[in-house]
Protein backbone atom coordinates (compact mmCIF):
# COMPACT_ATOMS: atom_id res chain seq x y z
CA UNK A 1 0.00 0.00 0.00
CA UNK A 2 2.90 2.33 0.72
CA UNK A 3 4.24 1.83 -2.80
CA UNK A 4 0.80 2.64 -4.24
CA UNK A 5 0.55 5.86 -2.23
CA UNK A 6 4.04 6.89 -3.39
CA UNK A 7 3.12 6.15 -7.01
CA UNK A 8 -0.12 8.13 -6.73
CA UNK A 9 1.58 11.18 -5.24
CA UNK A 10 4.27 11.19 -7.93
CA UNK A 11 1.77 10.70 -10.74
CA UNK A 12 -0.60 13.30 -9.35
CA UNK A 13 2.30 15.74 -9.17
CA UNK A 14 3.12 15.00 -12.82
CA UNK A 15 -0.47 15.41 -13.90
CA UNK A 16 -1.06 18.65 -12.04
CA UNK A 17 -2.54 20.94 -14.68
CA UNK A 18 -0.08 23.71 -13.79
CA UNK A 19 2.91 21.43 -14.39
CA UNK A 20 1.50 20.50 -17.80
CA UNK A 21 0.65 24.02 -18.90
CA UNK A 22 3.53 24.12 -21.38
CA UNK A 23 2.89 20.69 -22.87
CA UNK A 24 1.89 21.17 -26.46
CA UNK A 25 0.72 19.02 -29.34
CA UNK A 26 2.08 21.55 -31.87
CA UNK A 27 -1.50 22.47 -32.79
CA UNK A 28 -2.74 23.58 -29.36
CA UNK A 29 -1.90 23.34 -25.70
CA UNK A 30 -3.40 20.50 -23.71
CA UNK A 31 -5.95 21.58 -21.15
CA UNK A 32 -5.76 19.02 -18.36
CA UNK A 33 -8.08 19.40 -15.40
CA UNK A 34 -8.18 17.37 -12.20
CA UNK A 35 -11.30 15.58 -13.47
CA UNK A 36 -9.49 14.45 -16.65
CA UNK A 37 -7.25 11.87 -14.97
CA UNK A 38 -8.47 9.40 -12.33
CA UNK A 39 -6.00 7.10 -10.61
CA UNK A 40 -7.26 4.05 -8.74
CA UNK A 41 -6.11 0.69 -7.44
CA UNK A 42 -6.47 -2.13 -9.94
CA UNK A 43 -6.09 -5.87 -9.43
CA UNK A 44 -2.50 -5.81 -10.73
CA UNK A 45 -1.50 -2.28 -9.73
CA UNK A 46 -2.41 1.34 -10.35
CA UNK A 47 -4.97 2.14 -13.04
CA UNK A 48 -5.16 5.53 -14.75
CA UNK A 49 -8.39 6.50 -16.50
CA UNK A 50 -8.42 9.42 -18.91
CA UNK A 51 -11.58 11.40 -19.63
CA UNK A 52 -13.10 11.34 -23.13
CA UNK A 53 -12.37 15.09 -23.40
CA UNK A 54 -8.65 14.56 -22.76
CA UNK A 55 -8.54 11.54 -25.10
CA UNK A 56 -10.02 13.72 -27.84
CA UNK A 57 -7.31 16.35 -27.23
CA UNK A 58 -4.59 13.68 -27.35
CA UNK A 59 -5.99 12.10 -30.54
CA UNK A 60 -6.51 15.35 -32.45
CA UNK A 61 -2.89 15.78 -33.70
CA UNK A 62 -2.99 12.25 -35.11
CA UNK A 63 -6.05 12.62 -37.36
CA UNK A 64 -3.74 13.73 -40.20
CA UNK A 65 -1.64 10.58 -39.82
CA UNK A 66 -1.25 7.37 -41.75
CA UNK A 67 0.06 3.99 -40.63
CA UNK A 68 2.56 2.55 -43.09
CA UNK A 69 3.58 -1.11 -43.13
CA UNK A 70 6.58 -2.31 -45.07
CA UNK A 71 5.60 -5.70 -46.56
CA UNK A 72 9.13 -7.00 -46.84
CA UNK A 73 12.33 -6.68 -44.92
CA UNK A 74 12.14 -3.87 -42.33
CA UNK A 75 14.12 -0.71 -42.98
CA UNK A 76 15.50 1.98 -40.70
CA UNK A 77 13.76 5.27 -40.07
CA UNK A 78 16.43 7.27 -41.93
CA UNK A 79 16.27 4.94 -44.92
CA UNK A 80 12.46 5.24 -45.10
CA UNK A 81 12.60 9.04 -44.72
CA UNK A 82 15.04 9.28 -47.62
CA UNK A 83 13.06 6.95 -49.89
CA UNK A 84 9.66 8.50 -49.10
CA UNK A 85 10.99 12.02 -49.61
CA UNK A 86 12.16 10.89 -53.07
CA UNK A 87 8.78 9.34 -53.95
CA UNK A 88 6.27 11.74 -52.40
CA UNK A 89 5.59 15.19 -53.81
CA UNK A 90 4.24 16.96 -50.73
CA UNK A 91 3.35 20.60 -50.12
CA UNK A 92 3.61 20.74 -46.32
CA UNK A 93 5.83 19.35 -43.63
CA UNK A 94 5.53 15.81 -42.36
CA UNK A 95 7.03 13.55 -39.71
CA UNK A 96 7.79 9.85 -39.70
CA UNK A 97 7.86 7.71 -36.55
CA UNK A 98 9.19 4.14 -36.46
CA UNK A 99 6.89 1.79 -34.55
CA UNK A 100 9.07 -1.27 -35.19
CA UNK A 101 8.34 -4.49 -37.09
CA UNK A 102 8.18 -2.58 -40.40
CA UNK A 103 5.47 -0.17 -39.19
CA UNK A 104 5.72 3.62 -39.36
CA UNK A 105 3.37 6.50 -38.65
CA UNK A 106 3.49 9.46 -41.02
CA UNK A 107 1.93 12.68 -39.69
CA UNK A 108 1.12 15.39 -42.20
CA UNK A 109 0.74 19.12 -41.73
CA UNK A 110 -1.66 19.33 -44.68
CA UNK A 111 -4.68 17.11 -45.29
CA UNK A 112 -4.09 17.21 -49.05
CA UNK A 113 -0.69 15.54 -48.53
CA UNK A 114 -2.32 12.78 -46.47
CA UNK A 115 -4.90 12.20 -49.21
CA UNK A 116 -2.20 12.18 -51.90
CA UNK A 117 -0.22 9.47 -50.08
CA UNK A 118 -3.36 7.51 -49.24
CA UNK A 119 -4.92 7.32 -52.72
CA UNK A 120 -2.46 8.55 -55.36
CA UNK A 121 -0.30 5.50 -56.00
CA UNK A 122 0.81 2.04 -54.96
CA UNK A 123 4.03 2.75 -53.10
CA UNK A 124 7.03 0.46 -53.55
CA UNK A 125 10.29 0.77 -51.62
CA UNK A 126 13.12 -1.38 -53.05
CA UNK A 127 10.73 -3.91 -54.65
CA UNK A 128 8.66 -4.14 -51.44
CA UNK A 129 5.11 -2.85 -51.19
CA UNK A 130 4.16 -0.32 -48.57
CA UNK A 131 0.63 -0.57 -47.20
CA UNK A 132 -1.01 2.70 -46.25
CA UNK A 133 -3.97 3.03 -43.90
CA UNK A 134 -5.49 5.83 -41.85
CA UNK A 135 -4.33 6.13 -38.27
CA UNK A 136 -7.00 5.17 -35.76
CA UNK A 137 -7.18 5.61 -31.99
CA UNK A 138 -5.84 2.68 -29.98
CA UNK A 139 -3.89 1.31 -32.94
CA UNK A 140 -1.37 -1.27 -31.72
CA UNK A 141 0.98 -2.45 -34.44
CA UNK A 142 1.69 -5.83 -32.84
CA UNK A 143 -2.05 -6.59 -32.96
CA UNK A 144 -2.51 -5.42 -36.55
CA UNK A 145 -3.52 -8.06 -39.05
CA UNK A 146 -1.86 -6.86 -42.29
CA UNK A 147 -0.06 -9.90 -43.62
CA UNK A 148 -0.69 -9.56 -47.35
CA UNK A 149 -2.05 -7.10 -49.91
CA UNK A 150 -3.93 -7.40 -53.17
CA UNK A 151 -1.87 -6.12 -56.08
Amino acid sequence: MEVMDSFKSKLLGMTNPRSWSRVSTNEAKLNIGKEDILISDGPTGPVMKISPKLKEQLHKPWFNALVLKNMGRPHTLNFMLTKLNQKWTLHGQWQLTDLGDGYFVARFQMKEDLEYVLIEDLWVIINQYLTVQRWRPNFVHVEDSIRSILI
